[in-house]
């Protein structure tokens, strides 16, 4: 329990990091776009802010913490029907992973990440990502809602559902938005802190809770 809970935080405070260095270099780029919109600065730290921005993917292994805690809650008859998320889980890690590495190689052989043929691929592995994480996640969702529809009474079971809806529907959001494009970026590039967030708190909160057996409607936040 204590290594999960340092994981967990260690998540959490790297996505408050991730998060405060995307809004101050999301501002900056807005203020320089509304001087001049045809000027285009360089920016000697846009690899390694592209690569710290793909480290913070390893907090997908916060979503096989919630795994694990269905796992243990839901009964054994249902446990079949989480090979499915975890599946798709494995996939998601799988994904992360090919960007991690083909980031690292860009910024090593910087030729390399100039390539219209390296940005397609990182374009897919990340959408890939977004999508078998979403997916993985629904469908531990629905199998937590299936038990706690039979169980009626598990405030745990309706706590670990409701967390998880609401998380399914961050992730929806930052889906669609990558694919609306702007001027500089995607609306999902601006969302995506946001997400990163939320992410980072998903499993330290539903953690806390369960372990002090409270449903989200009865604690004061």
């Amino acid at each position: 329990n204590k290594l999960i809970s340092i994981g967990t935080v260690s998540m959490y405070l790297l996505a408050t990091v991730y998060w405060a260095v995307s809004v101050a270099k999301l501002a900056q780029r807005v203020k320089e776009y509304m001087k001049d919109p045809q000027y285009v600065r360089s920016d000697p730290f846009a690899d390694y802010y592209t690569l710290f921005n793909v480290l913070v993917l390893i907090n997908v292994h916060l979503d096989g913490i919630i795994m694990w805690r269905a796992w243990v809650i839901c009964s054994r008859a249902h446990r079949k029907f989480l090979r499915i998320p975890i599946a798709f889980l494995i996939l998601t890690a799988v994904t992360v992973g090919s960007t991690i590495v083909l980031r690292i190689v860009s910024v090593i052989k910087l030729d390399f990440g100039v390539s219209l043929v390296f940005t397609e691929i990182i374009n897919i592995l990340q959408m890939c990502t977004m999508g078998f994480s979403l997916i993985s996640n629904l469908s531990v969702t629905g199998v937590i809602a299936f038990t706690a529809w039979l169980s009626k009474s598990d405030q745990i079971l309706l706590l670990l559902m409701e967390s998880g809806l609401l998380y399914c529907i961050s992730a929806v959001i930052v889906l669609v938005a990558s694919l609306i494009r702007l001027p500089w970026e995607t609306l999902g590039d601006i969302y995506s802190p946001v997400n990163v967030q939320i992410v980072g708190a998903y499993a330290p909160v539903v953690l806390l809770l369960v372990r002090n057996h409270k449903s989200l409607n009865e604690t004061d936040f």
